[in-house]
């Protein structure tokens, strides 16, 4: 049994940091600042971390740690994920939409869904020919690059938001800063939770 504690803690951490990448990504085309989710999320992953020691038994030195860096990963890469598919939908509307004045129809006509769906027929195609054309990628890597090269969010609705024109190099850093930056807080919330302990466990 004590052999698992890690592997609870590791996948409290993983489940933590996914419903918290999820929520952020889920948000943040309305509501965003920069460097303010890595905090949220290393708050949010570091301390179900410390929890699930506390409660298991487990070490809160390298396997916390290193559960806490997983649950970080997935919350990024789910926030990634989500604004992926944020970027694809709103193309796929935009082009959908194009597709349907280029026919004839007036662009002020209410549409449903299936009338979209029929107009958006080619949009994926596009979206990776366009992707391609500007980065040499396709895919998500290729998505990812293309966001890359309009510059770093700094705050806002994604439709208004306020960004910073650092190329594609800048935009890399700034993510590496943003992993950075979750990994330090939630390492930091492991550290004072564990000397909390250790000071409460000393006989007075």
């Amino acid at each position: 049994m004590r052999a698992l504690r890690p592997l609870l803690v590791l996948l409290v951490a993983l489940l933590a940091g996914a419903a918290s990448g999820l929520a952020l990504g889920a948000i943040s085309p309305y509501i965003y600042v920069a460097l303010l989710g890595p905090l949220l999320i290393g708050v949010t992953v570091g301390s179900a971390a410390a929890l699930a020691a506390l409660t298991t038994g487990a070490s809160l030195g390298r396997p916390a740690l290193l559960a806490a860096g997983v649950g970080v990963l997935a919350a990024l890469i789910a926030v990634q994920v989500l604004e992926d598919r944020a970027m694809r939908r709103g193309f796929t509307d935009d082009y959908a939409r194009a597709s349907m004045v280029a026919s004839g129809v007036p662009e002020e006509a209410s549409t449903d869904a299936d009338e979209l769906a029929f107009y958006a027929g080619g949009a994926a195609s596009a979206l990776d020919t366009q992707v391609r054309k500007a980065t040499g990628h396709g895919g998500a890597w290729g998505r990812w690059l293309f966001r890359a090269d309009a510059g770093v969010r700094l705050f806002g609705p994604a439709a208004q938001s306020r960004g910073l024109a650092v190329g594609r190099a800048g935009a890399v850093v700034f993510a590496v800063l943003e992993l950075v930056l979750a990994l330090a807080v939630s390492a930091l919330v492991l550290r004072r939770v564990r000397r909390r302990r250790d000071a409460e466990a000393q006989p007075p």
